[in-house]
């Protein structure tokens, strides 16, 4: 089931209408675009902002966030200062109280590089989160695995089967521990993180997020996407108004026909 923090209305076409909004570079957004699932493949307690449409998949699908996380995957400098302020506002208006921030590491890493940009994601968090650690190297890759991009979800579930284990964490007797990532497919990864963290610390509650998660036509509420979030390089805003010159994502029923092999 999904529950969508999103205040104000949208009038959809060339032109939005936003009653509440906020401005972060390029990105013009409602008060609050967080989505919870209670169980995404697995996944309990499962956050993200918005979906990713892969160009290869959806090629009919004009979407200027999917761009965007690329860019940040990319370590492009403005994308990776509007998404950790992106994220850090959104986490903490959700009012989850978190203690330890974990992330996700590529495929080629073994430790956590600081110069990631989940790692600046994750500072950010710790800097503007009450009482929030950032300690990625609490969770140890324990070998190199193969890149995921192209293998089905069998085949990932295979490939980091024990691939991490984590050391503990025994500030609080409780913790709250949250695991971020940026574009999340099948969640194989992050199940193993998950299951490393209960492995040595059962005791704890895991809240798994991701900036973009892949869309997916058999679960996903069809319409159109990333619709709370408009992108655009320069405009001029009138409260009540149009977003004149938004660039925005362009749909229609023929971009779902082809599936993600979840």
């Amino acid at each position: 089931m999904y529950i969508h923090y999103a205040i104000g209305k949208i009038e959809f076409g060339g032109f939005g209408v936003i009653t509440y909004h906020s401005k972060i570079n390029n990105l013009w957004k409602f008060d609050m675009v967080l989505k919870y699932i209670e169980n995404y493949h697995g996944l309990n307690h499962f956050y993200h902002i918005g979906w990713y449409f892969p160009k290869n998949h959806y090629q009919k699908v004009k979407d200027p966030l999917s761009n965007s996380i690329l860019e940040f995957k990319d370590n492009n400098n403005l994308s990776v200062n509007t998404w950790c302020s992106f994220v850090a506002t959104e986490i903490r208006v959700s009012n989850i109280e978190i203690d330890l921030i974990l992330r996700m590491f590529s495929s080629s890493e073994i430790t956590a590089g600081q110069q990631h940009p989940l790692s600046q994601v994750g500072s950010t968090l710790e800097r503007q989160l009450d009482n929030a650690i950032f300690s990625p190297n609490l969770l140890v890759k324990t070998r190199n695995i193969t890149t995921l991009h192209n293998l089905s979800g069998s085949n990932r579930n295979r490939e980091v089967s024990g691939a991490y284990s984590f050391k503990g964490y025994d500030a609080v007797d409780k913790p709250n521990i949250l695991i971020i990532d940026d574009i999340l497919t099948t969640g194989a990864s992050m199940r193993e993180i998950a299951r490393a963290i209960n492995e040595t610390q059962p005791n704890c509650n895991i809240y798994h997020f991701t900036i973009l998660k892949t869309f997916d036509k058999n679960f996903d509420p069809y319409g159109v996407p990333n619709t709370e979030i408009y992108y655009c390089e320069s405009l001029e805003y009138q409260e009540g108004g149009l977003l004149n010159g938004a660039e925005s994502n362009y749909i229609n029923d023929s971009a779902f026909d082809d599936d993600i092999p979840f």
